[in-house]
């Protein structure tokens, strides 16, 4: 074959390949992670305990998710603490998931183990997400109208085959808790977790969602970010 023929061949291959939609690229890597917040506003009476639920799905990426969740805020004569359904958080108050590539389904799916749950996202449909319990105990000498802010923060890291991705994500879940009323005692004790019925999160915090991989290292290139 003629050294022509050749380059001809070679032409038509690379020409090929340019064509084809981004997402047949193989080098193409989709980063994202999804949030939902069930509450802002929180009641509880003094010494009492009230849980509430963040929750996290990956259905817009191809790469697993480490997500890191702590307690960055909160009241000093407060007990809050970040757990994972059926167990208890380390010593270190921080709670460590990684949140698997999915994709939405038409019907509830049965989720594995009692850390995830069926939500519907609209429009997108049920998926299962991981859930992380945040429970918030009052001394039982707080009165008087106590009021107080708990700040939550998720760190999202994405694993690659060269490390670990060099732009780690942060999303802040606050929660406005302030001390109940005789008449609102029992919603202290209230389990407000996402169920397996599918019913709609009251708040989605919206998804963290970063483009191929090729495009990444050319943003970062021109921030300067990359050499």
């Amino acid at each position: 074959m003629s050294s022509v023929r050749v380059s001809s061949v070679v032409i038509l291959v690379l020409l090929f390949l340019l064509a084809l939609p981004a997402g047949a690229h193989a080098d193409e890597v989709r980063y994202s992670l999804g949030t939902v917040q069930e509450d802002r506003e929180l009641r509880v009476v003094p010494g009492g305990t009230v849980t509430t639920t963040v929750a996290f799905y990956n259905i817009d990426g191809n790469v697993p998710t480490m997500v890191d969740v702590s307690v960055v805020e909160a009241p000093d004569d407060w007990l809050v603490m970040v757990e994972r359904p059926g167990a208890t958080g380390d010593d270190s108050g921080v709670v460590s998931l990684i949140v698997e590539p999915s994709a939405p389904q038409t019907v509830a799916p049965v989720c594995p183990g009692q850390e995830s749950e069926s939500v519907w996202l609209v429009p997108r449909g049920f998926v299962c997400v991981d859930v992380v319990r945040v429970r918030i105990e009052l001394p039982a000498a707080a009165g008087g109208g106590t009021q107080g802010t708990v700040r939550i923060i998720a760190v999202a890291r994405w694993q690659t085959e060269v490390g670990v991705a060099p732009f780690p994500q942060e999303r802040e879940f606050v929660f406005d808790v302030r001390e109940a009323g005789s008449s609102d005692a029992a919603e202290s004790y209230v389990d407000v977790a996402p169920k397996p019925d599918g019913r709609a999160p009251l708040l989605l915090a919206g998804g963290i969602c970063a483009g191929g991989l090729v495009l990444l290292r050319r943003l970062l290139a021109k921030s300067g970010v990359l050499a």
